[in-house]
């Protein structure tokens, strides 16, 4: 069973979580206590300064150069094509604009003023849903890693390309150990918003 068929229905929960983003970013009404509000701010926060931390940007900006220096010669060989896939989920993942997102409601959240009240729970529901998502998406990449290397392993055993392929090898290695990094971050990052998760869907899980 692949994991795509083992979290079938988590990762529907998590597209219909973040189908649209909320309108209403705030609670109309004010809490009693300003700890909660303070709790999820802080949250917030840890989510921001990881998500401000890029899957292996050097090594995304040099597997998209060599997509434009190497296409022609390369453009007709089985595995470009899974190195081009790769390369793709490598930007779309570091140019998501969730940390724009979740930086928007942690400003308003900690703006004077604003202490007693929560962000809404659709945003707190689309924040940890979109976060999650992240994760199955490093996923994606690491199957992508792994199908990439796995092919061009033929042309090393075929003598083609020695030095060239040697080097995506290298780049799937530096994409996975940095895959491995990235999640325990989000791991860490996760764990002070679950809470305020769960009380709303266990469905989000906890980070234990």
């Amino acid at each position: 069973m692949s994991w795509r068929e083992e979290f079938s229905e988590l990762l529907q929960f998590l597209d219909e979580s973040t189908a649209t983003y909320p309108i209403r970013l705030f609670s109309s009404t004010p809490e009693k206590d300003s700890t909660p509000v303070r709790r999820v701010a802080f949250a917030l926060e840890n989510i921001v300064e990881q998500l401000k931390k890029p899957l292996v940007p050097s090594t995304q900006a040099l597997a998209q150069a060599l997509v434009y220096k190497f296409n022609g010669p390369h453009r007709r060989q089985g595995y470009w094509m899974n190195y081009k896939n790769l390369s793709r989920a490598l930007r779309k993942y570091n140019e998501d604009d969730l940390l724009k997102r979740v930086s928007d409601v942690h400003k308003k959240a900690t703006a004077s003023g604003a202490g007693f009240y929560m962000p809404s729970n659709d945003v707190i529901r689309y924040i940890g849903g979109a976060y999650l998502k992240r994760l199955f998406r490093l996923q994606q990449i690491r199957d992508l890693c792994v199908r990439t290397a796995h092919v061009i392993m033929g042309q090393l055993e075929l003598g083609h390309w020695e030095k060239f392929s040697l080097f995506i090898v290298a780049m799937c290695a530096d994409i996975s150990n940095g895959i491995s990094k990235q999640a325990s971050a989000m791991e860490s990052a996760y764990a002070g918003l679950s809470s305020f998760l769960t009380s709303l869907d266990k469905r989000s899980g906890s980070s234990n």
